[in-house]
């Protein structure tokens, strides 16, 4: 019996040769079960991968969550989140944040599987740690930021009560406030890690600060207290404190030192220069010195003496402590510097002989050039400061020369003035007249500040003149008053005060005025309006209200009636208002309009020889044409319930005023208005009036002036001008302007 064995895996199977032999056959199935294993596997595998999706999934969407409250908290406009713990109360951040933060992990873990749970922890401690660091950094600079305001207030509050205690005179309360601000600063700056000259630096910058802003609080009360205080200091502020502090300081010192110079000029009184007090005495041998170098130099001695106190106070073993640009230091009775010695003969700087007869000779020199305050200048800053100052004038961009010769300049005033030993000035009496006022000005050697002077007196008496005349026109107008009430029998001793009675003893045309009106009051004769006082009135109120606020009305008693007195005397009162200026020019310019109208514009008015005599009856027309026009005015304003008329109301009434005055003009007269401004009575005279384009307009009616407004506004939605109208109407009758 033969057995064939395949070759290839699968069941084996035995063949018999015979019939009646046995065949068995065997199956193998771990082939199958191998193939199911696989399967099972491959799909459980699948399971798991599945899930570890979703659980990942579910995770980021958890820790998405998460972000968001992290945004929403950290967002600067929410005002529920870690914006609103700012400052001192950032420090309270954590405690309050962390909590929620906790709660909204353990909101969101609720909602997980056990094992997103297990997975979501992971992320939610790191997350966690991350945010507790950002609460804490945010607090950090927080707080540290709350620190550095709270100190900068502390300082700040601390430097004000140093500048107040300095500017109220308590120079030792200032000093020991300024150590203070100093002890905070320093301490903090050693807190923050700064170095040595890192807080130097910032002490010389708080140390100005302070010093600047008692320069500036102290200026407004007393300028020279300030500049004393500022040339004291100034070495102890930075450049940049130095100048605003120059430039804002100069202006108040010159304003209130030409106050100071015109008041003495005026009232008398003490020096005005201010002077500090004097810097010692000279010795005999020094004064020896200083003399006998003015002498032969022709120098006045006061100069040479003012130098020596201003620079040594007569000593000259002096030595500046201060350092100059080369490290060298001014020496000697005149403070010279070696540089300077050397060019001058190279002199012991200590001999008090050789260091005057150096200064002596070099203000000589610079006296011949440019004049004493040149040659003061000159000594303190060269001849390029000197130039700048005194030449110049640039006296911002150089205070301490600018201050130096008004020191100098004072110093030599007392010794010139004080019979030469350097004592304090006589004060004088108040000035007898103006120019002896003005005299003492010219003794003011600074120009600059002579001049200042000089200026200031004459406002001073510009002021005071104005003064004088407004209350002579109230005065006036009082008087007028009075007159006008009582009888022209009645003595004016027993109607007027002394105030007034003096005001018309030294007021002639005023006592003229008033006694014309006494005497057409005598006879029964009502005063009516002078056209032509009552034109230039008008024409001066529109041209020039300042000097119509000034004039005395009174002084036209007999020239103007009640009624034009009385409102003239009211506009008085309302020439600073600048609407009611405008008015008045409007109303001139459209007055003026009538003039041409009518034909007597002031462009039509003679010039040369005797215009004023030729003029004379144009201006009484205009005056009378301006009286009609006023009344017209009036009439309408009171027949519309006091109200303002309207450009185009007035436009109208001139019109109709301008056209009776021509008719009556044309027939032969001049108009005397009465008092509805409309009716007239003829007197002889008149010539023909239409002969310009502005007269034309008489020859237009209002009923045609209305119909053209009407179509015009009806096609073009707005009003046209009278101007169009006029050229409208001319152009449609073939007329010749």
């Amino acid at each position: 019996m033969a057995t064939i064995i395949p070759r290839s895996p699968g069941p084996q199977v035995q063949v018999q040769a015979a019939p009646n032999v046995r065949n068995t056959a065997q199956l193998d199935f771990s082939p199958a079960i191998r193939t199911g294993e696989i399967l099972g596997g491959a799909v459980a595998q699948y399971a798991e991968r599945e899930k570890q999706k979703a659980d990942l999934t579910a995770v980021m969407a958890a820790r998405r969550q998460l972000s968001d409250w992290e945004g929403n908290t950290f967002r600067p406009d929410n005002p529920d989140g870690i914006a609103k713990y700012q400052g001192k109360e950032s420090l309270n951040a954590a405690n309050a944040l962390l909590p929620d933060l906790d709660k909204h992990v353990a909101d969101i873990r609720a909602g997980l599987t056990r094992d997103q749970q297990a997975k979501f922890d992971q992320v939610a401690y790191s997350f966690r740690d991350t945010v507790q660091s950002r609460v804490a950094n945010y607090a950090d600079r927080e707080y540290a930021g709350y620190e550095a305001a709270e100190r900068k207030a502390t300082m700040e509050n601390v430097s004000q009560d140093a500048v107040s205690a300095a500017v109220s005179g308590d120079y030792g309360l200032a000093e020991t406030r300024m150590q203070e601000v100093l002890g905070i600063a320093r301490a903090a700056y050693q807190t923050q890690g700064y170095g040595e000259e890192a807080i130097k630096a910032s002490e010389r910058g708080i140390v100005s600060s302070v010093r600047r802003q008692t320069v500036v609080g102290m200026m407004t009360r007393d300028p020279f207290a300030a500049e004393s205080y500022y040339q004291r200091f100034a070495d102890q502020m930075t450049p940049e404190d130095r100048a605003v502090t120059e430039r804002t300081l100069l202006p108040y010192v010159e304003d209130r030192q030409a106050d100071a110079d015109a008041t003495w000029a005026e009232q008398g009184g003490a020096d005005p220069d201010h002077v500090p007090a004097p810097r010692g005495k000279p010795t005999p041998e020094v004064a020896a010195v200083l003399d006998e170098a003015a002498a032969k130099h022709g120098v006045p001695r006061e100069y040479l003496y003012a130098l020596a106190e201003q620079e040594s106070g007569f000593n000259p073993k002096a030595k500046n402590p201060q350092p100059l640009d080369d490290g060298d230091h001014a020496e000697g009775l005149l403070q010279y510097r070696r540089t300077t010695s050397a060019q001058l003969g190279d002199f012991d700087r200590s001999d008090a002989r050789a260091s005057a007869d150096a200064a002596a000779r070099q203000f000589k020199e610079r006296m011949d050039k440019s004049g004493p305050s040149y040659a003061i200048a000159a000594h303190f800053a060269g001849d390029g400061g000197a130039d700048a100052v005194v030449n110049r004038g640039r006296v911002d961009e150089n205070p301490k020369t600018a201050l130096y010769v008004r020191e100098v300049s004072g110093r030599a005033a007392r010794w010139r003035a004080a019979g030469g030993d350097g004592g304090a000035i006589v004060p004088a009496g108040p000035a007898a007249t103006k120019g002896d006022a003005l005299a003492r000005i010219d003794s003011i050697a600074d120009p600059r500040r002579r001049v200042a002077a000089e200026r200031r007196l004459k406002d001073r008496w510009e002021v005071a003149k104005l003064q004088r005349e407004d209350a002579d026109k109230t005065i006036g107008l009082s008087v007028y008053q009075k007159v006008t009430q009582a009888s022209a029998t009645t003595p004016l001793s027993q109607i007027l005060s002394p105030d007034e009675m003096a005001l018309v003893g030294r007021t002639a045309s005023l006592n003229e005025s008033i006694d014309r009106f006494r005497k057409l009051q005598a006879s029964g004769t009502i005063v009516q309006d002078d056209p032509v006082t009552v034109d230039r009135l008008y024409r001066l109120q529109a041209t020039d209200p300042g000097a119509f606020a000034r004039t005395k009305l009174a002084e036209y008693a007999d020239k103007l009636s009640g009624a034009t007195m009385k409102k003239l005397a009211d506009d008085q009162q309302q020439a600073s208002n600048a609407a009611k200026r405008a008015d008045w020019l409007t109303e001139d310019e459209r007055l003026a309009s009538g003039f041409r109208m009518v034909g007597i514009g002031k462009e039509g008015d003679a010039v040369g020889k005797d215009s004023q005599k030729k003029n004379l009856p144009r201006e009484q027309e205009r005056g009378q044409f301006r009286i009609a026009y006023n009344n017209a005015v009036a009439t309408a304003i009171q027949e519309s319930g006091g109200k303002k008329l309207s450009p185009e109301q007035s436009d109208v009434l001139l019109r109709t005023v301008a056209k009776r005055f021509a008719e009556r003009k044309a027939s032969g007269g001049v108009a005397d208005w009465s008092a509805d401004g409309l009716t007239a009575r003829i007197s002889p005279g008149g010539t023909s009036i239409y002969s310009t384009g502005e007269q034309y307009q008489l020859q237009i009616s209002e009923a045609d002036r209305a119909a053209v407004r009407d179509a015009y506004r009806a096609k073009y939605g707005s009003n046209p001008t009278d101007a169009w109208i006029t050229q409208y109407i001319t152009t449609k009758r073939g007329a010749t302007k």
